[in-house]
This record gives structure tokens, C-alpha cells and sequence, in this order.
């Protein structure tokens, strides 16, 4: 631990690697990790677990920016290249990658320089239902029937409405109408928008089924 201060072109000047230090110590992890093809992917994968915390601590406990996090992983993968050789020589770190820029969109889509718009997941859906679930209101059975179909009938529809490369424009919409369903479906007829007075599509179908989260066939059947 004290020899990795000693780095020629780095070290303790650089301060990703003094957070990677500090994490190590308080982890009881190794700050020189390496994994290549011959010591198996479960190993590969543990090296790649070890980035993922570090960078959850520095976000989560530390309050860096997303942006400044990636920098300090990077700092140090750099840093450890030229003390011990790549961390990672035949393994492409997807999962860190991938959780480093969900650390990103997260920002963003709480206010950054380019604000989006936090999508409602399933589980979320699902949570707020099961706090109805059991009143014997009338309105309010077929208030949580209709949220959960229309939220599976919306992202079913949607795969039909927006064609690749091309962004969600709600003009294009069709109608939605036509709800029908049985014990482990439910099924909305989409119709084709007018367009000048002229049919821009044909009728057809989307089917929804009950899942692990949400069942909205058995909410309907309810």
C-alpha cells in the first residue's frame, strides 16, 4: 500500500488514485488488481466488482459528480496500467461502464445541463396499486385496473408507433380503443390517425399479458 504512493507519474498527486487508496484500505481490497483470460471470468468479474463499488462510494458516499467519477476510475485504471499492466487486458468492463453512465442519465435527469424526463418503472406502478389493493371501492378497483393496462397497453404501443431512428411525436399517435381481455390478457384495437382526411394506416391488435409485477388481466378480471 505505502509503494503505491510512490508512482512516477501520479500517485499521490493524483487524486482519483488517492480516493482508490482510501477505499482500499477501508475495504480490505487490494489497490493492485488484475485479471486476465487465463485466471477465468470469475475473476474478471470480481476485478470489475471492485471498480463498481469504488465508483458507488464515491458517488454515493463522497458526493462526486458522475462526471468526475468516470475521470477518477479512469485515473485509476491509467495509473494502474503503469504500475502492474492493464486491470482488465482481455475483459471489456460492460457493467461498469454501463453503471457509470447510469450515473449520468441519473444527474441529468434530476436537473443537469440537459434535463430529461425520469421514467416511471413497473415496480413504481406496482407499488402505488398494492396500496389499493385491498379496498372494496368500486372506482378505485377499476382506477388501479386502468392504470396497470394502460401502462403495459402505452409500452406496447409504443413499439408499434416509433420506428428506428426516429423520435416519439405524439401527432402520430393513433387512437387507442376497443379494451378487451380474458384471464391472462388484455387487448387494446388501435385504429389509424386521419391525416387530411385520409386514413394513414390499418386497424390492428396489441395484446398484453400478465407478469411477474404487474397482472393487468387479473386486476381487470377483479
Amino acid at each position: 500500500m505505502d509503494a503505491a504512493y510512490h508512482d512516477q507519474r501520479g500517485g499521490d498527486s493524483a487524486t482519483g488514485v488517492k480516493w482508490w487508496l482510501r477505499w482500499c484500505r477501508a475495504s480490505g481490497v487490494s489497490p493492485v488488481l488484475r485479471a486476465t483470460i487465463m485466471d477465468g471470468l470469475k475473476r474478471q468479474r470480481a476485478v470489475e466488482d471492485a471498480l463498481i463499488m469504488f465508483a458507488v462510494w464515491l458517488r454515493a458516499e463522497r458526493k462526486v459528480k458522475p462526471g468526475t467519477v468516470a475521470s477518477y476510475v479512469s485515473t485509476v485504471m491509467a495509473w494502474h496500467r503503469r504500475r502492474a499492466g492493464a486491470m482488465l487486458p482481455d475483459f471489456e468492463p460492460v457493467r461498469l461502464k454501463a453503471a457509470l453512465q447510469g450515473m449520468r442519465n441519473k444527474a441529468l435527469a434530476r436537473g443537469g445541463s440537459k434535463p430529461r424526463f425520469e421514467a416511471v418503472t413497473a415496480t413504481e406502478v406496482a407499488e402505488w396499486i398494492a396500496g389499493y389493493w385491498c379496498s372494496s371501492d368500486v372506482d378505485m378497483v377499476t382506477l388501479c385496473a386502468a392504470v396497470a393496462a394502460g401502462f403495459c397497453g402505452l409500452l406496447r404501443v409504443s413499439e408499434y408507433c416509433v420506428k428506428t431512428g426516429r423520435t416519439f411525436d405524439p401527432r402520430t399517435l393513433p387512437v387507442v380503443g376497443d379494451l378487451t381481455w380474458g384471464e391472462e390478457w388484455a387487448s387494446f384495437m388501435i385504429y389509424p390517425r386521419k391525416k387530411r382526411g385520409k386514413v394513414t394506416g390499418k386497424d390492428y391488435a396489441v395484446v398484453v399479458r400478465d407478469g411477474d409485477v404487474l397482472r393487468p388481466a387479473a386486476l381487470l378480471q377483479r
